[in-house]
């Protein structure tokens, strides 16, 4: 099972591949999966697909006919149009992205002195800062035991909303992302910044 969602969101001049591609055997092992969420901004409309050999699609079919209902009319609308439509403001999403991402990376840059490390992201949204440096230290007399922690008390003593690694089998790390404003990022990150000042 192949999970494209992010096909389009990649940066650095890197091609799309999957891995249905590698050969003809291989496209008859694969089941791809995508969806307009990612690649259209249509997050919350829940229009996914799937690309697989014939008799795996229609298993695939009969259990979801009676695990749930379909789409709605206005999404599947709404999903046509994006894939017939004019794809500049896609292309226009994408470039954005690219520009955060790279505003990003340069202030987490300025970061790695604070014991702040990241993984470079080559598509998605997200970047995985590395935290761990700051396990055993404390903040507000209370001690830093993992990724949890310090997405609890970036959200409570901050403001900063992000995700624990330890919710993608990586508690060394907290996922940041930058779909959102570049103010609002570039203020997320200071916070950031000062928290790792902060700790004893």
């Amino acid at each position: 099972m192949s999970d494209e969602i992010y096909e389009k969101l990649i940066y650095g001049g890197q091609p799309h591949f999957s891995i249905a591609e590698v050969s003809p055997e291989m496209k008859e092992q694969t089941i791809v999966i995508n969806g307009v969420s990612k690649s259209f901004a249509m997050t919350g409309w829940r229009l996914g697909y799937l690309a697989c050999p014939e008799n795996v699609a229609k298993a695939i079919a009969s259990f979801q006919s009676h695990s749930t209902s379909n789409v709605n009319t206005m999404t599947q609308y709404a999903t046509v149009a994006a894939f017939e439509g004019d794809k500049q403001p896609m292309l226009d999403m994408v470039k954005a992205f690219g520009e955060r991402r790279k505003k990003m990376l340069e202030i987490l840059d300025g970061m790695k002195e604070l014991g702040l490390d990241y993984v470079k992201p080559e598509g998605a949204f997200y970047v995985m800062l590395l935290c761990d440096n700051l396990y055993g230290k404390s903040y507000k007399g209370k001690k830093i035991s993992g990724s949890m922690d310090v997405a609890d008390m970036l959200l409570q003593y901050k403001k900063v909303a992000i995700t624990p690694g330890i919710c993608f089998g990586d508690d060394d790390a907290v996922r940041l992302s930058y779909a959102l404003s570049t103010a609002d990022m570039t203020e997320g990150l200071e916070k950031i910044a000062e928290f790792a000042r902060e700790c004893e």
